[in-house]
């Protein structure tokens, strides 16, 4: 499968396409340096329409902007991991169902709306529209979460419904964990 094949696919056929790059291991070098392109163009872009703004940041010397995006795209492919593991670790538990190398390989590819979605906002904000630049912003970022689910879904071989509560389950814990903090908290400080 080329790449031009994957692309296609992960736009029109995204089900098959998974399907098809789940078993193929060797593309793992391929997606992850697609996924770090995704998120150079993404950056690159974020920064065109900073600049747009007059942020500070940006006027720096191009050494430290190196940093910046060097530091971005080095967290980004640390929480991609982390997201993938952390899926993969909760599916094993619950389902039973494990396949990390496949759900990465998949995930770098699901990121391919995003990069649209910046450069369509570039594109909107040079013609003063940037309301609808923000739109298609926000449209191709849920594109890209949908994506996210049609891959755990695909990979694992599970129902929409445990694969959309497989992504989800990173937010629930965090929000079960901050109400957790707060009573314990609140009854520990009474106490004392």
């Amino acid at each position: 499968m080329s790449i031009n094949d994957i692309i296609y696919g992960v736009v029109f056929t995204p089900k098959e396409t998974f399907t098809d790059l789940r078993s193929d291991r060797k593309k793992t070098g391929w997606a992850i340096a697609f996924f770090l392109i995704i998120m150079l163009v993404q950056s690159i872009i974020g920064h065109a329409l900073a600049v747009q703004n007059g942020a500070f940041l940006f006027t720096l010397p191009k050494v430290i902007l190196g940093f910046y995006w060097s530091g971005k795209l080095i967290f980004y492919l640390l929480t991609l991991f982390l997201m993938v593991g952390f899926i993969s670790l909760l599916a094993d538990l619950f389902y039973k169902k494990k396949d990390t190398l496949g759900l990465l390989i998949t995930f770098c590819f699901a990121a391919l709306p995003g990069a649209l979605g910046a450069g369509l906002k570039l594109a909107m904000a040079y013609m003063g529209l940037n309301r609808l630049g923000t739109f298609f912003a926000v449209f191709t970022f849920i594109w890209v979460l949908v994506l996210q689910v049609i891959s755990i879904k695909t990979v694992l071989e599970i129902r929409t419904e445990q694969a959309l509560a497989l992504f989800l389950s990173p937010v629930i814990i965090f929000i079960l964990s901050v109400i957790i903090i707060i009573i314990a908290g609140t009854f520990l400080g009474s106490l004392f």
